[in-house]
């Protein structure tokens, strides 16, 4: 019975304060349900405004199949997922003369109560749809947030004003979203911000409840967070608009370190007694969800957060760059100039069709877990890990090393290429060059910044790297900044082994030689 419910609480994916298993707490009604049940489920099928039933009919199509109709099928229904078993179960069930007169009496409630959960299972089966990057808008299609995201679910977007970072993340956001459209929020960052009560509120004490309770004065983010936690299988996005207008790390702290842990709990109070850990405080009169000490971090939550890099902004730290990738956002000469010869609104975007934004979802648990995607084949992952390891040497000797949250969350991400990609030969062939590329780009270069003095030698090197493919074989060390500097800017833009790190290298050094300082964000 202890081995039984340490391993519910592995599939729960929580931890009991008693390591010898005494309290069997995973091994209660509600906990097994969770796990084994699709009742929640199904009820809340039921409930759905589209149905119109009733709480009373909702209830009768309801627990009869966890009672008489379970102990007549000598099994339990809600214990089944396929429709094609529970066909057989239907047809056994509904021809016996015991069924037959128990519905009858019913007013045919029994039958109903069954062909409701028949259907609620087939469309169940018919909304796994899954997520494909070609059913997504063009504007989402053609860039890397939602590769970035299923890898880890923090990204920031950084650019000029006006580029369309928050468009962008906008329009993932309206793709993905659920049928009551309350599944993500814009918060405009302010320069003010210098702890995280502008995310997760505080407790008002000026202001109590009726039951005497102070009042929490909640926010939009911890508004969403709630609905995140109460709705676990569908995605929820936060978007942090110009989230470098004040120092991240003094409101955000939270989240950089929550995120990071499977269970993790985020503080919001210490109100009530000690030891009742369900005490909730109302964020209004009437308020029956309530806001409770801790809140676990939802893991359907995504943070996307745009950047503006000016004189009223300050710089990422190395902590925050880390756990995220960085997409950088830039107008081309002929994309400005064909906006101006035809200007166009932003297009408006639909809604996924159902079971799409679930199955972002559920791909993104996948490819956060050690036992979901498949690895990379091992024609291309030894090729992978060749290309990582040198570029972990070059940067390790500039002191700007990476480690291996980094090394896991490229590897991460290239499953997920290798996943999404149409034709996955092609990709194990050569394909993965180009999403190694936007890793190099997005994970291992945004931590860059110095003077020329300090990463001259080491951009020069990293530019000849992404041209090549392959270290130098000269002795950078015993040559000076600007000789290596001009030896990088001199070469050509063909056959570029990872063009957009190159691009991008190459830039910053015409920037480094005319300034004598350069950052990656800028």
């Amino acid at each position: 019975v202890k081995a039984l419910n340490l391993y519910a609480g592995f599939l729960l994916k929580k931890q009991s304060d008693h390591s010898d298993g005494v309290n069997l707490i995973f091994l209660k009604p509600e906990n097994l349900q969770q796990l084994f049940s699709l009742k929640n489920e199904y009820v809340e099928w039921l409930s759905a405004p589209e149905r119109n039933l009733s709480p009373k009919s909702v209830k009768s199509y309801s627990d009869p199949l966890a009672g008489c109709l379970s102990t007549l099928a000598r099994v339990q229904i809600f214990g089944i997922k396929k429709p094609s078993i529970f066909k057989e179960v239907y047809l056994r069930i509904t021809e016996t003369a015991e069924f037959k007169e128990k519905d009858n009496r019913g007013k045919l409630m029994y039958s109903s109560a069954l062909k409701n959960y028949g259907r609620f299972l087939e469309s169940r089966e018919s909304s796994k749809i899954g997520f494909n990057i070609a059913l997504c808008p063009h504007e989402i299609s053609i860039s890397n947030i939602s590769k970035a995201l299923l890898t880890k679910p923090f990204s920031i977007l950084t650019g000029a004003s006006g580029t369309g970072k928050t468009k962008l993340a906008e329009t993932l956001a309206t793709f993905l979203r659920n049928k009551a459209f309350n599944n993500s929020t814009v918060v405009a960052v302010g320069a003010d911000w210098t702890d995280n009560r502008h995310l997760l509120g505080c407790v008002n004490y000026l202001l109590t409840s009726k039951d005497s309770r102070p009042i929490y004065q909640s926010t939009e983010t911890l508004d969403l967070l709630l609905r995140a936690h109460k709705t676990p299988k569908q995605p929820y996005f936060l978007i942090l608009d110009e989230m470098n207008l004040s120092h991240v790390e003094r409101y955000f702290a939270d989240f950089l370190s929550v995120m990071e842990q499977k269970d993790g709990l985020i503080s919001l109070h210490n109100e009530g007694p000690r030891n009742e850990k369900d005490f909730k405080l109302p964020r209004y009169e009437g308020d029956e969800e309530g806001v409770p000490q801790k809140l676990q971090y939802p893991q359907n939550l995504f943070v996307i957060g745009t950047v503006n890099i000016d004189e009223t902004t300050y710089m990422f730290s190395p902590k925050v760059l880390d756990r995220a990738n960085v997409i950088e956002f830039k107008v081309k000469h002929d994309e400005i100039v064909n906006f101006l010869r035809a200007p166009q609104e932003y297009p408006e975007t639909s809604p996924a069709q159902p079971g799409v934004a679930e199955g972002f979802l559920e791909l993104a648990k996948e490819a956060r877990s050690d036992e979901g995607l498949p690895e990379i084949e091992e024609i291309a992952k030894g090729q992978i890990e060749k290309i990582l390891t040198d570029l972990f040497d070059i940067m390790q000797e500039g002191r700007f090393e990476f480690a291996y949250r980094t090394a896991n969350e490229v590897m991460r991400y290239l499953r997920v290429c290798q996943h999404l990609a149409n034709d996955k030969t092609e990709w194990v062939k050569s394909g993965w060059k180009s999403d190694l590329d936007d890793q190099i780009l997005q994970k291992i270069l945004p931590k860059l910044h110095g003077s020329i003095g300090r990463i001259g030698s080491l951009l020069a090197e990293l530019t000849y790297f992404c041209h090549r493919g392959t270290r130098p074989e000269r002795d950078t060390a015993t040559r000076s900044s600007l000789v290596s500097i001009q030896e990088a800017i001199a070469l050509n833009e063909e056959n570029v082994s990872y063009r957009k790190s190159f691009t991008k290298l190459h830039n910053m050094l015409e920037t480094l030689k005319e300034e004598q300082f350069v950052s990656f964000i800028q």
